[in-house]
């Protein structure tokens, strides 16, 4: 059954050539498609319905009021109710509807790239293990809940340390967000597992230490963090930029807009050092995009030198004893 719209509902917006138009005015090119291209609304049952176009100086709709899929070349979108679109007439793209059994063959042909994915990204991690290292002859100082501490004394005995840095200024009030947003995610089960390989994971920022402290009570943030205010170690690892130092290279770059007319700023990061013996040395650093896809104690691992201590991983020769894969980190 049909009905013709009331002025009063001429909100409705139609779709032409994969963009939304309105109802008010439309033009003699959009009647025309109207007319002559067969474009469905596909209701999320099994109905599919011809779309009314511009009849008689008025939009024609069926009388249903669903949520819709709407079609067009091949595409896939999703409106509401016609009589309420979403705000600006905004239309959801959405991916083509096919049967199990087409579903099933993109999905091979997905998988095959993704294994293929996988494999190029374990040759990559193997290249950061490759990756030649650097002393670190610089004592940096730190300030914990315990007083001042050395770079050595982050490590608490491990071979290994990852460092986040955190955006927390000397002079903010609150972390970044977004970095906020990851230590919401960062659980004590990660920090466990890194220690069973022999690694230690710690937050740095330049804030003092009091501010550190009071915002990671108000948080519920238990993770160890440590200021690195009074000390040239976020300057020397590449996350506090400054102009008045000449620092202005973020990601292996000069980014001198990164500043945005202050004096300074904070940057995110991560950084891997190694210890052997009584010697430090600095290993990787990621930052930006790098950093997206840390967040479990395998992507961490896969940053250092040491990896994930696999039998598999290459190079040979980094640990003893070796494993083989153990996800429930155990052994």
């Amino acid at each position: 059954m049909r009905r013709s719209l009331p002025a009063s509902r001429a909100r409705v917006a139609a779709l032409t050539s994969a963009r939304v138009v309105s109802s008010a005015a439309p033009s003699i090119r959009e009647r025309a498609v109207h007319r002559l291209r067969p474009w469905f609304w596909t209701f999320t049952g099994t109905r599919s319905l011809p779309l009314i176009g511009y009849l008689s100086n008025q939009w024609t709709f069926f009388e249903q009021s669903v949520t819709v899929h709407f079609r067009p070349g091949g595409s896939s979108y999703l409106r509401r109710d016609p009589f309420h679109p979403f705000p600006g007439g905004f239309v959801m793209s959405l991916p083509d509807v096919v049967s199990r059994e087409q579903w099933l063959e993109a999905r091979r042909q997905l998988l095959a790239r993704e294994k293929e994915f996988t494999r190029e990204h374990d040759a990559l991690n193997a290249e950061r293990r490759r990756l030649p290292m650097v002393t670190i002859d610089q004592d940096y100082v730190f300030e914990g809940p315990d007083g001042p501490v050395t770079l050595a004394d982050l490590f608490q005995g491990k071979r290994q340390l990852i460092v986040q840095h955190v955006m927390f200024g000397p002079d903010w009030d609150q972390p970044c967000p977004g970095c906020s947003a990851a230590l919401d995610e960062l659980s004590q089960g990660v920090l466990d597992h890194l220690d069973t390989r022999d690694t230690t994971f710690v937050l740095t920022a330049r804030a003092p230490y009091d501010k550190i402290a009071a915002k990671a009570k108000e948080r519920g943030w238990s993770f160890p963090w440590y200021s690195s205010f009074g000390s040239d170690f976020n300057y020397d690892f590449g996350v506090t930029l400054d102009a008045a130092r000449g620092l202005v290279d973020y990601n292996y770059r000069s980014v001198p807009e990164a500043i945005s007319g202050e004096q300074s700023t904070e940057l995110p990061g991560f950084s891997c050092f190694l210890r052997d013996g009584d010697e430090i040395f600095h290993t990787y650093s990621a930052f930006a995009r790098g950093t997206e896809y840390i967040g479990n104690t395998y992507t961490l691992l896969d940053l250092t030198a040491l990896g994930r201590q696999e039998d598999w991983e290459e190079p040979k020769g980094r640990v003893d004893p070796v494993r083989g894969g153990d996800p429930t980190f155990t052994s």
